[in-house]
């Protein structure tokens, strides 16, 4: 589960910078610049840390009434003198930071505030197994790596180790120490670079292409992350059939508004951030809602809901992983501290599904609704919206779904 931070900071740099960060590494965030709005926030929701900057519109006494809903308090503060003399007044703070520090310790501190969100059984914290991205598979029990064409490929003690550590909390970052820890124990140098160069090592192994990856991920200056989904039973009986078959499909198109002005003004560090920001997210909406990501692109995701296997609610969820798509995108920041927006098409009628390719007109209807969409909106077809009129309220001009 995606862990909920409140920043409460009145200098918009400070939160800002803090804002880039955890999103980065996949926490929800919400943003407070003064004492009343922090307090309305931990009211109306369920946060597992607050981070506080002190000051004239953040007293030190909102800590308190901040406790009485937020489990974990750490303050941010000017000087290394400003800790010990805090720490001395204050009660209920669990950690404290300076304002200065790296992003990688930010990062790693939050880590050791906030457990990762493993199921525990028995009072065992249970891993995952097995982690798959499209046809290639890590078999963690098994120490082995199967590519597409179902080679294996052994691991090392050190690489099983590390990627054990990273799968703990899937697209969550783990810093270079969290890792070097997970590998060589705790006397490891603190200096050593190895934690890089067992990363290139596996990702020579595991990666189809070096210069894209999709298993582990840097982030820079913070550490890295894996981004794979688990292996369930579902996942491994939905088999894409060997020949083609006409179904029922509903297709959800998303693009990134003003990714080409981005490209053009932006530092392309910065750019690069921005788009694997909204690759995680982007995924993460639509399989959290049971569909499949066929096209990831810089800018654009292309999704099916009802394929390889089909329900009497795949519309449904398609227009709610559209709308969801909305809210977590809206979260992460461009380079100019500007809520990055998505434009959502939905269509659902029926198609020619094969192993290789996706043929219908609800392919089509969906990418051209996705580009008239308005930003930060969702354009439903009609073939869709007859599947929802009980369930869903629609607005006929533009057919904007809200819930």
């Amino acid at each position: 589960m995606q862990k909920h931070v409140l920043i409460a900071a009145e200098e918009i740099d400070l939160r800002a910078r803090l804002a880039r960060v955890l999103q980065s590494v996949g926490y929800s965030v919400e943003l407070a610049d003064n004492e009343k709005r922090a307090l309305n926030l931990a009211l109306h929701h369920q946060f597992n840390v607050a981070f506080v900057a002190p000051s004239q519109t953040l007293s030190v006494s909102m800590l308190e009434e901040l406790r009485l809903t937020i489990p974990k308090i750490l303050v941010l503060t000017e000087k290394k003198d400003d800790i010990t003399r805090l720490s001395r007044s204050l009660v209920g703070v669990d950690a404290f930071l300076l304002k200065s520090s790296s992003n990688e310790e930010l990062v790693d501190r939050l880590a050791k505030m906030t457990p990762c969100g493993d199921t525990v059984q028995n009072g065992v914290a249970s891993l995952p197994t097995t982690l798959c991205i499209g046809d290639r598979r890590l078999d963690l029990a098994a120490h082995v790596f199967v590519d597409a064409g179902g080679h294996e490929f052994p691991l090392t003690r050190a690489e099983g180790a590390l990627l054990k550590e990273l799968a703990h909390g899937l697209g969550e970052v783990r810093s270079r120490d969290q890792l070097r820890h997970a590998v060589a124990g705790r006397g490891a140098d603190p200096f050593d670079r190895s934690i890089d160069n067992l990363v290139a090592r596996l990702r020579h192994k595991i990666e189809p292409d070096l210069k894209a990856p999709r298993f582990i991920i840097t982030v820079p200056g913070v550490g890295y992350k894996l981004i794979a989904a688990q292996s369930t039973e579902k996942q491994i009986s939905g088999v894409k059939p060997t020949e083609p078959e006409r179904r029922q499909l509903t297709v959800l198109a998303c693009s990134l508004v003003g990714s080409s002005a981005l490209a053009v003004h932006c530092d392309p560090e910065d750019v690069s951030s921005v788009v694997r920001n909204f690759q995680v997210s982007g995924n993460a909406a639509v399989t959290r809602m049971g569909g499949i990501v066929a096209t990831i692109t810089a800018d654009a995701i292309i999704a099916y809901f009802g394929y390889p296997e089909s329900t009497e609610h795949d519309a449904e969820r398609a227009v709610h992983a559209g709308l969801d798509l909305i809210v977590k995108i809206g979260q992460l920041l461009s380079p100019t501290n500007e809520p990055l927006q998505v434009r959502v098409g939905v269509a659902t009628g029926s198609a020619v599904v094969s192993r290789e390719q996706v043929l219908g007109e609800p392919v089509a209807v969906a990418a051209g609704l996705c580009k008239a969409a308005a930003p930060n909106s969702v354009l439903v077809a009609a073939s869709t919206r007859k599947l929802l009129w009980r369930h869903l309220c629609f607005r006929e001009y533009g057919a904007t779904a809200d819930c």
